[in-house]
Order: structure tokens, then sequence, then C-alpha cells
């Protein structure tokens, strides 16, 4: 069971039940957050300019210097071929506005939930959509390292966001919170300001009254596993930044050696089952 965050009203519509911020309410509810089927269909071609894939980016009535991003709960992995957006929870959506706004409201920089959305589709069977106040200007680290130029101080740009972003990621674990998919896509660098970074995406994450280095670990080996991905799909990092991040997280031998350890078993792992799968 969630609880709804101060600054939120929990409205039910027909066989939809919207948690929405206060100050956005009357606005969401005129544009149609109660259908966001219906929304998001009519905003597929309008797609976010900062590296999250195909989430729309829509303009907030009344609002015209800002606009929120627009993101329906999918399944990925091989159950997306089975049951790609049907849940049997019914408050995910409100569980990750509940945990988004804990964590802003701790200090760990984050997008602003404006509602979460719980539509039932049949049976026990919801979709569930979760609208977030866009951050203008920013983009995924990804996409961020990506572009920095190849030559000059690329390098050297390149190992303070990756030390920044270990500097975010500890924090959020010093006020207590485990990401449930802490990876490279999911930390945003203002590319006006790249000493600014944030934290995205918490469906499944929760907060401890402190966070064990187990955990910590995990969370830790599955960013640096995304970074190994990605550096096999062109991204400019290799092994070592991983080093890099783990030192900058925390600069601790026995600390550093254990997460590696993790990592190579975890890389190894993951590349036999895909063998097996013959990908």
């Amino acid at each position: 069971m969630f609880t709804l965050p101060q600054g939120y009203e929990l409205i039910t519509k027909g066989n939809t039940s919207i948690a929405v911020h206060e100050r956005y309410r009357d606005c969401l509810l005129g544009q149609g957050i109660d259908d966001p089927d219906k929304l998001l269909r009519s905003a597929a071609s309008q797609q976010s300019p900062c590296g999250r894939g195909a989430v729309p980016s829509l303009p907030i009535s009344g609002f015209p210097a800002e606009c929120m991003m627009a993101r329906q709960y999918l399944r990925g992995g091989l159950m997306r071929f089975i049951n790609r957006d049907l849940y049997l929870d019914a408050e995910r959506s409100f569980r990750e506005l509940a945990i988004t706004v804990e964590a802003a409201r701790c200090g760990v920089p984050t997008v602003e939930v404006l509602a979460a959305v719980s539509s039932k589709a049949a049976g026990p069977l919801y979709r569930c959509f979760l609208f977030t106040r866009q951050l203008t200007g920013c983009i995924d680290l990804p996409g961020y390292l990506s572009g920095l130029p190849a030559a000059g101080a690329c390098e050297q740009k390149k190992r303070a966001a990756l030390e920044r972003a270990a500097a975010l990621v500890r924090l959020m674990h010093d006020r207590g919170f485990f990401h449930a998919d802490l990876n490279m896509k999911n930390i945003l660098v203002d590319s006006a300001a790249p000493e600014s970074l944030y934290i995205i995406d918490w469906d499944k994450s929760h907060r401890f009254n402190r966070l064990s280095d187990t955990r910590r670990m995990a969370n830790i080996v599955r960013f640096c596993r995304s970074m190994i991905k990605l550096a096999g799909k062109g991204l400019p990092v290799h092994y070592d930044d991983t080093k890099l991040f783990l030192r900058a997280y925390r600069d601790e031998e026995q600390f550093m050696q254990t997460c590696q350890e993790q990592l190579r078993r975890t890389v190894a792992f993951r590349k036999r089952f895909w063998k097996l799968l013959g990908e």
C-alpha cells in the first residue's frame, strides 16, 4: 500500500485512478489525463529529446514554459512477447510517485512527478502511467558521453562526468535509497551545466533506514554492467572506466575488489545465457 505524498490528490474517474499534483490538477484533467491511452496516442510523434527512447513529450496546458514526459509501464525481456503492458499491480505507478517524491525531499536530484495513473483494462489487469515534468536541456549519460568531441578534453570531460555520476549514486545510497534499475540511461545530465545530474525512473525502488554494502554493490554492479553493455554498442567507455566509477564512489580497496569480482561473474553469466539462446 502506498502513502500519498503531501501536495497530491487522489481522484477516481470510472475505471481510472489518478494521483495528481495539486498545482497541475485542473490543467492535466483538462488535457485528458484520465484517458492516458488516448493522450499518448495523440502525442506519439512527439518524442523525448533527452535520450529516453519512445517517451512522448507533451506541453502542459496553462504552463507555456513547461512540458511533461508521459511514460507507460511496459515489460522488457522475454516477457514482452507474451504480455507487453498489463499488470496485476494497480498501484505500481503510485508507489513510484511516492518514492520519487521522497527521494527529492531527501535531497536526491530527480524529476518532479506530476501524476500517476492506473487504468483498469480487463478483470484484475491494469495499465499504468507516470507523468513527470520535463527536465529541459537534459540528456541521458550515454548520450552526453557520445556527444563529447573526439579530441581535446574529451577524456577529461568523460572522467568528470563519471565521477559526478558516482557522487550522485553515493548521495542516493547515503540517503538510504536503493534504485531497482540503476543504469547509465537512468542518469540525466544537464547539457548546459554538466555538473548537474539527475536520477530518474524509480519504479520498484525502495528506501531503507541504512543501505547495506550488499545492496550498494548490487546497484553499482548493475550500473557498471550497463557501461560494459553500452561500450559493446559503441559508447566511448571501456572496462577501466568501471574502475574509475568505483574509485570515485568509494576509494576502498576491498570494496572495489568485491564489486569488480561480482561484475566479472555477472557479465560472464549473461554472456553464457544469451549464447544458449542463440543471440
